[in-house]
This record gives C-alpha cells, sequence and structure tokens, in this order.
C-alpha cells in the first residue's frame, strides 16, 4: 500500500456528507490493502465538495462512497457524482443509495463485491 503523500491512490474511499458512518469505509480499505490496491480513507462526512476537489487532484482510478442514510435525489452529492470523469469508477455502497439514479455508478451490495468491482477498475 502506498504512502498518500506521496503517491496518487488508486482509490478514493469516503463516507457521504452528513454520514456518521465509517466503520464500512475502514473495512473496505482493509480488504483492499489485502488485494495490495492502494487506497486512501477520508472517512466519515466528506462534504460533496471536498469530494470534487479530490477527486479531481487525484484523479484516482475508482471512488467508493457510503450512505448508510437515505441521499435524496438532486442534492449536492448527486451533482458532484453526475459531474465526475468516466475515467473514475465510481461505486456506491450502503442502504442510503437505494433508489438512487447516477448512471456511471455502480452499486456494491456488500463487501465483497465492492473490492471485486474496485479491484477490476484498478486493474484496468
Amino acid at each position: 500500500v502506498g504512502d498518500a503523500r506521496t503517491s496518487r491512490p488508486a482509490v478514493i474511499l469516503a463516507s457521504a456528507e452528513d454520514d456518521q458512518h465509517s466503520l464500512p469505509v475502514v473495512a473496505l480499505q482493509a480488504a483492499l490493502a489485502e488485494q495490495k490496491v492502494d487506497a486512501h480513507a477520508f472517512g466519515q462526512r466528506l462534504p460533496a465538495a471536498a469530494l470534487a476537489t479530490v477527486v479531481a487532484r487525484t484523479q484516482p482510478k475508482a471512488m467508493f462512497l457510503w450512505a448508510s442514510i437515505e441521499r435524496p435525489r438532486g442534492d449536492r452529492l448527486h451533482r458532484v457524482l453526475s459531474a465526475l470523469s468516466v475515467k473514475t469508477t465510481i461505486v456506491l455502497g450502503g442502504p442510503g443509495w437505494r433508489g438512487t439514479a447516477i448512471p456511471q455508478a455502480r452499486v456494491a451490495t456488500d463487501l465483497s463485491s465492492a473490492v471485486t468491482t474496485l479491484v477490476a477498475a484498478v486493474a484496468r
């Protein structure tokens, strides 16, 4: 696993703004480390604007965003995710994304599917 201060992480992990839960993000970071995938976790409550800035600056191959509370359609976060480059694979996890329509995003239903999708995105 690389040093986030000196290299660009292959994957960005975070919890949606207003979401207090970070354990799923920590578990995913550990699972990716077992697969030798460099991932930087930002933890809970990452503001949408900060997410956009981080992705623009680091240009990761993939990003994972956890939401345990329902994300209203058309909110700031939806707009940010919809505007991201198609070069970054977006993976959404957690019950907060049920019914969400972000065309370029994939939904992970569990830890295993999140790891599989992110590892494949890094490998391409």
